[in-house]
């Protein structure tokens, strides 16, 4: 008992001391819950002094049960340590997340950092006669309301097109700055009245031109002092006045449609105001009035056979509809033009991006397509007028108009183009008398002139000197540079110079200034047309004009006749196959029938007769399709890609050949010529042109195979060569060119594939020269036991194939044993290759035999 007791005594002292020792632990790493754990330890050390205070003479149940208690007091501990640090831990790990989501919510919701806005300033030069308002204002309603006329161009100072549209806009501010506003607003600039008004616009630069009526007319063409011309011009002039119907006529026969309003000004104002407006909204779409408007009124009326006022009458090429709708509004009016208005022939001009403008035409049928530079300051263009001419004969079927379509067509536009022309030549003798004019007065303006007069022709406040410039000496003006002036002989020409145009610089719209003024504009516009050619001859073309007079009746399919800016478009030239800048005068004709895919090229000179001829010949399909050719640097190691392959013995290149030169090259060639049919746009091509590269590389040393290559996508081919896909490989054998073979789709492009097509379609001496060929090139160990393989298996089967012919023909045997001792020779030299791999002697055995089988 006393034993138990004593081991029961020693057992419960080493149990305290073991706790004592975790819960200094515990206080020592639970720094934050100290009451927790005190109260811990005040709790064991009561238990402990009560545990030890207790006498020997406790029985041994209440012993063992002093024992159990402190034992589940232990495990008790344990659990509530871990939760304890289990609660530490967390509300750290919770602190630290809120801090972290805080910093991020602070960072994030700081005020952006604005870099502060730079300066604006002018886009337009100073001294410009546009009014530039850099910082966006919108402060131009005054202005507007002032002039009949305004412009308005809404930039951005950093955009590229803005910056390319200036010189443009400048240019024709500077033409008409007496007729019209020119101003331009920095549309762009943050800040601005300009950009926070217009926010919904988001590309530059948007040119608005503004009526005194309240209209606005978006420019819509190309940014170039041409085509900005035409529509400033269109604008002054939207509506024509005729007087008789001889003028009528005239413009029917330079435009594709002339829309009339016969009013009574002094009852139908209204009605002429609407149709004003329907006129300068239809220049939006057709800035270069194809469609010209113009009135009748008073007592002209009566000769166009106009009973009743008012009315509008569109005229067309072979019929006059009217409009029978009460309501004259500008949107009921527009809609009656463009829903009525067919023509013989139109101007096309893409936008330069992606669209659908040529699709429907094409779709058609053939189209017959003119490129000429197109004249936008000349009252009218020869070339579309010749074609327009030979649009009226094809489209002239049997009718009531028949008569008179071919009296106009034939004879009165001849007679108008020869009259244009006459004119032309008058205008620029006009302009040579012009300038030399102006160069006299400018060489005696130092010399004549008193300060005075210098001083009233050269005021700032005077436009036209800021206009023209120099071009004022015409009409008396000097150039700035002067103040002061010095007598000599020229009194007599500038004192006669000066009486006259006193005057008229006194009055500024007098007939003869304005006069002087327009004809000194479109001599300084003329710069421009300096491609303004001529294409009618003397001869009557009456039978000409007969052979195609009504085809278009006489075929499934009706010809669309086109015209496209050469200058502009001369890409879609180059596509068809023909260089039209190269060209006399810049000038071509091309039909393009889509659905056979076939192009066809006048050749000759254009004009009227060769014009003519060229659509009959096409109707009666005597031409001969158009096979475009194009030259191109054959793949070397110069270029990349295809080019980057080169030897240090040779360069090896695949030989670059052409429409023009294709029939020469493979058809007509007694080699096995293998053709490579390409394009620049295909991406496996580079990996076909490659891989074909290294097995020309292996088999440069025969003479008998040719490699080529050609752009299947510039050069047009006979149908039997056109391929619809790329690449395209295919071999055309030597003396069996019609047994030609092309690679299949089906197997992968590598070496190996390809000189195994290539082995295929090529005779028996020649397939044995290149396998030697092969062998040898070949670097790799385990390649030599297959080609040696193969190679013995060519021979063994070309020996088979002489003793059959042994047996067939027997007036050859002689030459049959010799090929049959070469081929033995060559079998024998294959187990001697396998060992020093020296090929010398095989070459010489297939070069023997090569030449005796040809015998």
């Amino acid at each position: 008992m006393s034993i138990s007791r004593e081991h029961s005594q020693h057992q419960n002292r080493e149990n305290n001391s073991v706790t004592k020792q975790h819960l200094d632990t515990v206080d020592r790493d639970s720094d934050s819950d100290n009451g927790i754990v005190d109260n811990n330890i005040a709790v064991n050390q009561s238990t402990h002094s009560s545990s030890v205070g207790t006498t020997i003479e406790s029985d041994r149940s209440e012993s063992d049960e002093s024992d159990g208690e402190e034992l589940l007091s232990h495990s008790n501990k344990k659990r509530l340590l871990f939760g304890n640090m289990i609660v530490y831990f967390g509300r750290e790990f919770t602190v630290f997340l809120i801090l972290l989501l805080t910093t991020y919510a602070t960072y994030h919701n700081l005020p952006p950092k604005v870099s502060k806005i730079s300066p604006s300033r002018p886009f337009f030069p100073k001294g410009s006669l546009v009014n530039d308002w850099p910082h966006g204002q919108l402060n131009l309603k005054s202005k507007l309301l002032l002039t009949d006329l305004s412009f308005v161009l809404f930039y951005a100072p950093w955009c590229a097109e803005s910056q390319h549209a200036r010189v443009s806009y400048e240019h024709v501010a500077r033409l008409f700055a007496r007729e019209a506003e020119f101003s331009a607003i920095n549309c762009w600039q943050p800040g601005g009245e300009c950009r926070a008004h217009y926010t919904k616009v988001m590309t530059w630069p948007v040119l608005m031109a503004y009526t005194q009526n309240g209209l606005a007319v978006p420019y819509n063409g190309r940014w170039n002092s041409r085509e900005l011309t035409q529509f400033v011009r269109a604008l002054m002039l939207p509506m024509t006045r005729f007087t008789n119907p001889d003028e009528l006529l005239t413009a029917m026969a330079s435009h594709d449609a002339v829309v009339v309003a016969f009013v009574n000004l002094l009852v139908h104002r209204s009605f002429y105001s609407n149709f004003y407006k329907t006129a300068v909204k239809w220049i939006e779409k057709d800035p270069n009035q194809e469609v010209l408007y113009g009135v009748v009124t008073g007592d002209a009326m009566k000769q166009f056979g106009v009973e009743s006022t008012p009315v509008v009458r569109m005229y067309l090429w072979n019929d006059t509809i009217e409009y029978t709708n009460d309501t004259w509004t500008q949107p009921e009016l527009s809609k009656f033009v463009s829903t009525n208005i067919h023509q013989v022939s139109a101007w096309v001009s893409p936008p330069g991006s992606k669209a659908a403008t040529l699709a429907p035409y094409f779709m058609r049928g053939p189209v017959v397509l003119l490129f000429t530079p197109r004249i936008h300051y000349a009252e009218s263009n020869d070339a579309y007028a010749m074609l327009r001419q030979a649009a009226l004969q094809y489209y002239n079927c049997p009718s009531s108009n028949e008569i008179w379509i071919r009296e106009m067509s034939r004879e009165f536009m001849t007679k108008q183009r020869i009259k244009s022309q006459q004119e032309h030549k008058t205008f620029l003798e006009q302009c040579r008398h012009l300038m030399k004019a102006d160069r006299t007065s400018l060489r005696c303006a130092q010399s004549t002139v008193s300060v005075t007069f210098a001083n009233i022709v050269n005021s700032s406040n005077d436009p036209g000197q800021r206009i023209f410039g120099p071009m004022n000496a015409n009409e008396g003006g000097v150039s700035h540079r002067y103040s002061r002036y010095k007598v000599d002989s020229c009194d007599a020409f500038t004192a006669n110079r000066f009486a006259d145009v006193a005057g008229a610089d006194m009055d500024q719209q007098s007939s003869e200034t304005l006069a002087k003024r327009e004809l000194k504009r479109k001599c300084e516009s003329f710069v421009d047309e300096e491609n303004v050619r001529f294409f009618i001859e003397t001869e009557d073309h009456e039978e000409d004009f007969e052979s195609i007079a009504g085809l278009s009746c006489k075929s499934n399919q009706s010809l669309s006749f086109l015209a496209m800016d050469s200058l502009v478009y001369h890409t879609f030239a180059e596509r068809l196959g023909f260089n039209v800048l190269k060209r006399r005068s810049k000038t071509g004709l091309v039909i393009v029938d889509y659905e056979n895919e076939s192009t066809f090229v006048l050749k000759q000179a254009v004009n009227t007769r060769n014009v003519i001829s060229f659509i009959g010949n096409f109707h009666n399909k005597t031409l001969s399709r158009h096979l475009k050719s194009t030259s191109r640097q054959p793949a070397t190691s110069s270029s990349s890609d295809m080019r980057r392959y080169v030897s240090i013995k040779r360069t090896f290149s695949l030989k670059e050949i052409n429409s023009d030169n294709f029939n020469d090259q493979v058809v007509l060639s007694n080699k096995t010529v293998v053709v490579l049919f390409y394009s620049t746009q295909c991406a496996l091509c580079s990996l076909m042109s490659h891989t074909l590269m290294m097995a020309s590389k292996m088999l440069q040393d025969i003479d008998r195979i040719d490699f080529v290559r050609i752009d299947g996508d510039q050069n047009d081919l006979p149908w039997q060569y056109t391929l619809d896909k790329f690449p395209a490989l295919l071999v055309f054998p030597e003396n069996r060119k019609m047994e030609s073979r092309i690679f299949s789709t089906n197997h992968q492009v590598n070496v190996q594939n390809v000189l195994g097509f290539l082995l295929a379609n090529i005779d028996r001496p020649l397939r044995l020269h290149a396998l030697a060929l092969i062998c040898q090139n070949t670097h790799k160990p385990f390649s030599h036991d297959d080609c040696f393989r193969v190679l013995r298996t060519e021979i063994t089967d070309s020996i088979s194939f002489n003793l059959k012919q042994w047996r067939k023909v027997p007036h050859q045997r002689g030459q049959i044993y010799r090929r049959l001792q070469i081929l033995q020779r060559m079998y024998l030299e294959l187990v001697r290759i396998n060992v020093s791999c020296d090929f010398s002697e095989l070459i010489v055995g297939v070069s023997d035999i090569r030449r005796v089988w040809r015998q």
